[in-house]
Order: structure tokens, then sequence, then C-alpha cells
């Protein structure tokens, strides 16, 4: 059986579904709808750690997962930056006879890669060699080849199961130095491309210059060790890098799956194929299959970790970051000072420098930001800088005083099983699930990404003046980002990043700066939620949400001078509807402990929809309208702690809040809507039907 029959073989039996059904299934889809929440996380986490600007990878983001196919004009250039890396393979036998062509690519200084059917064996590779520049110029003209020689025993490694070889190659030619030509890096970090997103071979097809197929080249399925894909090769294109829309190699281009009828392989012209008479450029492919570019590095790793060319794409992918674009690196950032000679491969060395890890334009290191500043509301900056990696007390129980303890809510077993764990310094995760920040504690939900609650200590003396506000909303290290729904989520819609913990809540201390530290805490993805803007901010008609913490902050507990403990949270309902496959929620709840006139406490709990809100105006982005006429609601705190699975306690015995909640004994078959502005003693009637938010 040929090398080419053995690959088809492979790939049939790889191959559980009918790509000409899957394409035209997909024509009119986008990434969004055919990929999982977690392959969503993973492509927006990829592109957040690559391109260390959080907003242009939100944008490129949502690009990708709405299937636009406009780019930014700098593609062009990086791909042709990518490029540099590509080669022909120019297969030779011992006699100096041309047996064929392949393609091929450098992923590290002196490390060439290509598949197994087209470099088998070492003694192939040592006849054969590769052709960088077999492309045209601008003026589509000819550019001069440069031909470099093969150094199989240097370094030659294969895999006839995943069809890839790796073999040395001569550091110079004709005094052009292999440097030149840059390298496309494997990446084992997950995230690199989705289901349906556009993908690009740069490739020699037939053995002919360099070309590009940039139409109709889309993603259609994957598996443990390949990629399926719709992209158009020819013979001589195997050994092709294919690319994402980032241009990071996704993948190693080695086979397809043949168009067949009567059980015989069909040309293009629609004529039966003859292996012994006709090239198999002539095959009419009906989808492409490549080798997954983790895979290979994994198999690399377990099977050469030592090996001294090798060591910079282990170092690589050492850190969690990819390298910052462009894809194609300078050879310089991966390898010593001192130029590698083809007999000098038992010396190489290679340094543990920084810019092996984090590698921008510069060339220098950059840190993954922590911080992506959104919708500031200030011209100036803050008053005072903050240290983020200081400690927090979170929320104090004895806030009220030690006769008054209110205690952080208890989760149920099953939000406990959901719940964040905290990591500690050594990245272990911990049994811990409560985030203490300045003046409130957040409990988080893992599968929805939204707090079960956020319990905040509210102090109306020690209150300064800090200057215009400006929102820095922070990611917190101490759970992973996965877990955490940032900015991507917010933008392009009507949904407000609502602080659980209000910002002026918090913003008190015996410091300026302590109340600097609390506000800017209040600015974290932990402590947000979704809320309509119609349903959160102050207009000329106050919403709901807005009127609710005014009433409480400025029209009880801060008229009256005493503390309060304010716990808030989202009701994570089963049936909540989705956006950007987001389940988001419809109601949120709040409950205020103080201490009244007579020295007693007392607890009272409010439960709001936006229900209405997003029925009446949608989600998508639109003129500003008037605001209708909706009420806020009173409700029992018994009635939370069964919408919620918390329960809510208090005092030494940690006996149920309820006990102390004025509304519990209250008539409840009817309930009243009370007058605006007045204290509500009525029960909200909770409906999840709202319309649909594209």
């Amino acid at each position: 059986m040929s090398i080419l029959a053995e690959q088809i073989q492979k790939a049939e039996k790889r191959l559980d579904f009918d790509p000409r059904e899957l394409r035209d299934e997909l024509r009119n889809k986008t990434p969004r709808d055919l990929s999982t929440h977690d392959q969503l996380e993973r492509r927006r986490d990829f592109l957040q750690d690559s391109m260390k600007d959080d907003q242009a990878a939100w944008h490129t983001f949502e690009r990708i997962i709405n299937g636009n196919e406009l780019m930014s004009i700098n593609y062009l250039e990086r791909g042709t930056q990518a490029a540099r890396s590509v080669a022909r393979v120019h297969i030779v036998d011992k006699s100096g006879n041309t047996v064929g062509w392949g393609t091929g690519f450098l992923i590290a200084p002196r490390v060439f890669i290509t598949n197994n059917h087209v470099l088998p064996d070492a003694n192939v590779s040592t006849h054969s060699e590769v052709h960088f520049q077999y492309e045209r110029d601008v003026a589509g003209k000819p550019k001069e080849v440069v031909i470099f020689g093969l150094r199989p025993d240097q370094l030659f490694f294969t895999s006839q199961e995943l069809d890839f070889s790796i073999v040395a190659v001569e550091s110079n030619s004709h005094k052009r130095s292999l440097e030149e030509f840059g390298v496309l890096p494997l990446i084992g970090k997950l995230g690199k491309v989705l289901d349906g997103e556009w993908l690009t071979i740069i490739q020699h097809p037939n053995g002919e210059r360099k070309q590009i197929c940039v139409r109709d080249n889309r993603l259609l399925h994957r598996g443990d060790d390949v990629l399926w894909y719709s992209t158009d090769t020819l013979g001589g294109s195997s050994g092709s890098p294919v690319f994402n829309n980032d241009w990071f190699v996704v993948a190693l281009h080695h086979s397809g799956i043949p168009k067949i009828r009567n059980g015989r392989i069909q040309t293009r012209d629609g004529r039966d194929y003859d292996e012994e008479t006709m090239d198999e450029t002539l095959i009419h492919w009906i989808a492409n299959e490549g080798i997954r570019s983790s895979r290979i590095l994994e198999f690399l790793a377990t099977a050469l970790p030592n090996h001294p060319l090798l060591q910079p794409i282990f170092l690589q992918n050492a850190v969690e970051t990819p390298p910052s674009p462009p894809p194609s690196l300078p050879i310089s950032h991966f390898q010593s000072t001192e130029p590698l000679g083809s007999d000098a491969i038992a010396q190489v060395t290679i340094p543990l420098r920084l810019d092996l890890t984090l590698i921008s334009r510069s060339g220098k290191t950059d840190q993954l930001p922590s911080t992506v500043e959104t919708r500031s509301r200030s011209i100036r900056p803050p008053m005072f800088q903050i240290n983020q990696s200081i400690q927090r007390s979170g929320f104090d129980e004895n806030f009220l005083g030690p006769e008054y303890t209110v205690w952080l809510p208890d989760l149920n077993a099953n939000l406990l099983q959901d719940a964040a764990k905290l990591f500690n310094q050594n990245n272990q995760e911990t049994d811990e699930t409560e985030l203490k920040y300045t003046h409130f504690s957040v409990a988080l939900s893992k599968s929805r990404r939204f707090a079960f609650y956020s319990a905040a200590n509210v102090h109306f003396s020690h209150r300064w003046s800090l200057g215009p506000r400006a929102d820095q909303w922070r990611w917190d290290e101490r759970i992973p980002r996965k877990y955490q729904l940032d900015e991507w989520f917010y933008a392009n819609n009507q949904f407000d990043r609502g602080h659980l913990s209000r910002h002026k809540d918090v913003r008190w201390g015996r410091t300026p700066e302590e109340a600097l530290q609390a506000a800017q805490d209040s600015c974290s993805w932990t402590n947000c939620v979704p809320m309509h803007s119609q349903f959160n901010q102050k207009g000329d008609d106050t919403p709901l949400w807005f009127e609710l913490e005014h009433y409480i902050l400025e029209g009880c507990v801060e008229a009256s001078g005493f503390k309060a403990q304010i716990i808030t949270g989202p009701v994570l309902a089963a049936d909540d509807p989705e956006y950007k496959n987001i389940q988001y929620p419809v109601s949120f709840w709040k409950i205020v402990a103080a201490v009244n006139s007579k020295k007693k406490l007392f607890a009272t709990a409010y439960l709001l929809s936006q229900a209405e809100t997003l029925d009446k105006f949608g989600f998508e982005l639109v003129s500003e309208v008037p605001f209708g006429h909706f009420e806020t609601y009173q409700t029992t705190i018994h009635e939370i702690e069964l919408l919620t699975g918390l329960n809510f306690k208090y005092g030494a015995k940690r006996r149920s809040l309820s006990e102390i909640d004025p509304l519990q004994e209250a008539h409840r078959s009817s309930p009243v809507q009370a007058e605006r502005g007045a204290p509500h003693i009525c029960r909200l009637l909770y409906s999840p039907d709202i319309l649909q938010l594209e």
C-alpha cells in the first residue's frame, strides 16, 4: 500500500461525520453557535494572553465568535511575516533524483517540521533540502531561492502515528543565515481555534511557488489528535502550517478525505483516480485533516525532553502565556548569543532569559495585566495608588458590635460543591470559599461565574472626599480567571457592570487610602453582575435597583447615622435566560441588618426583577429612551433563602436571621404595593419570561 493510501485509510478511520453535510450545516452558523462554553473561554483566554491588550483581545474575540470576516489591515503584514518560516521540501534520493515535494516550516532555531510521509527516515532527509523564499515578490517576480541542507545526524525524529518528522537544518547557506527566516513556535496552550473559525494554510502545492488559500477555510470538527477543515490543498501541501486568525499554528496539515464514488477515489474532473498513472494533485478532496500542534508538542516533550535543539520550544511553553504576535519570531529570541555552527551541536546551550517567556514586539518581557480599564467615569486618575497585593480583612461579622453578630451566609451542600475555591501562594487549591476584600466578602459560583453573595460592612463615619470616580475592573488572581465573567460580556449592549456591594457602600475608612482601597476593591469582576442600564443607573425616571440602594443607604442608614450589614446577590435560577452562551440572572436581592433606636437588631429583605425592563427595552444598543414606572419590593428573608440556597444567621447561637425580620409574620396572602420612596411591604411575583437579547 502506498503512503498516500495509508494516510487516507487512517483519516477514514478517524472520520465520524460527513464532511460535506457538516460543511453545509455550518455555512450559516458562527463559532459562537458551534462552540461550548469551555471552548469559548479558552479561546478568549488565549487571545488575552497573546495580545497583552485586554480591550483589543475582547474586540478580536467578539469578531471571531460572530464570524466577522473583517480584519485589521495588519493581518496581511503579519501573514507575510509568518510565511517567512515556511519552505518547500525537495525530496531527493541517494542518486540525486527528485522523488517528490512537500512543505514544512521552522518551529525552533534549526528545527524543521514536515510530515512523516514527506521525510520518512533519516536516510531520505540526508539527501533532501529545504527551499526558503521560493515565491514571488510584490511585483510578481521570482525571489532568490535560499536552499538549506538538512542534518539528520544532529536531530531527526519521526512519528508514523501522528505523521510528523522533525529534522535539524544547516545554520547557513551561501552567506545567508537561517536566522532571518524566523520560527513558528508550537504552542501547547489550548484555545487557539474554535469550531467554525476561519483558518489559513501557507503551502507549496505540487512543489509550486508559495501560495495561500484565504477563502472558505473553516474548522469543521476536532478530534483528540486532529483537526478537520475545509481549506483547499493539493499534493505537495503536506507538512504545511495551518494558521488561526492570529497567525498561530494550530495544526500540521497532512492528509484528507477524497470524494468516493463506487468505491473509487474521484478526480476533480469526475474521473476515477488511478494511482499508477495520475498525480495526487488531481484528487477531489472533500475535507482536510491536520495534526494538532498541541498534540505534537506533547509527543516531543515525552520522547525528547532533553534534546538541546528542542529546549526553546519547551521553555516557551513552560510559561502559561503564548508569545506576543507576530508569531514568526526572530531566532534571536530563542537562542544564545553564540552562533551555531554545523558542528557545534554538543555545545548548544539555551540561557534561561526572560525573553524566552513573554515576548513582545520590542523583545522585552511583558507582564500579563491584572487590570482592564473600562468605561472610565473620570478624566483624572485616582488620587492614591493602591497596593493590590495587601491582605484584606473582608466582612466583619461583629461590625455592629459583639452582641449583634451577623454571619456570612451559609452555603448549602450543592452551593458548596459549586463554590470557587481559593488558591494559596503555592498555587494549591484550598477549602476556602470566602474572597476577602476591604469592608466586604464574596463567594463565587464556578458554573455561573457570578457571586452567590457579596456581604458588606457599611459605615457613615470615616467618609472622605476622594476626587472623581474612575472604575478599574480587575480579576481576582486568587481564583482561576475562567470562573470570572469580564469585559467581553458587558460591552456593546445595554448591560451595566452592576456592583453587588456598591462602590458608595464600602467607600469609607480610617484613612483616605483605606476608603479608596475599598472603593477600588468593589470593581472586582467577582463583585459584578449584568444589570440592564435602565434598571441600574440613576436617571430622570429613577430605576428600580438604584432606587432601592438609594432608599437603604441614603434614606435610612446615612440619615440615621448608624452602621449596617448589607448582603446582596443574584437569584441564580435554573431557567435563567442566556446571552453570549452565559446564563444571566433576572432577579436580585438585598438583606439589610442594623441596630434600631431601641438597641435591637433587625433585618429586612428586598427582591427585585429586571424582567420587565428587559422585556420593554431589550439589550441591543439603542438611543436613550424614557424609563417607565416600576416599583421596588420588600419580601421575607425566608423567601430569599428558598430562592438562593443560602442560610442567614445572627448571634452567638447562629439563629436564623428571619427571626428578627419584621415582615416575617406579616400577612402575605395578598401583597400590597406601597408608595414609592417609602418602606415597601409587598412580595415580588418572580417571572423569568423575557425577550431574547439578540
